[in-house]
C-alpha cells in the first residue's frame, strides 16, 4: 500500500458582522496566507 500525506490547516477568525462580502474577502485572504506558508 502506498502512503500519502495530506497537509491540513485551520483558521479561527471572527466574521465581519453583517457584511457577507467582506467576510468572504477576509476568508480568501487568510486562505491565501496559509497556502503561501506551505
Amino acid at each position: 500500500m502506498t502512503e500519502s500525506f495530506v497537509k491540513v490547516a485551520v483558521v479561527q477568525a471572527a466574521p465581519i458582522l453583517f457584511d457577507r462580502e467582506a467576510t468572504v474577502v477576509k476568508t480568501c485572504r487568510l486562505t491565501a496566507e496559509a497556502a503561501a506558508q506551505g
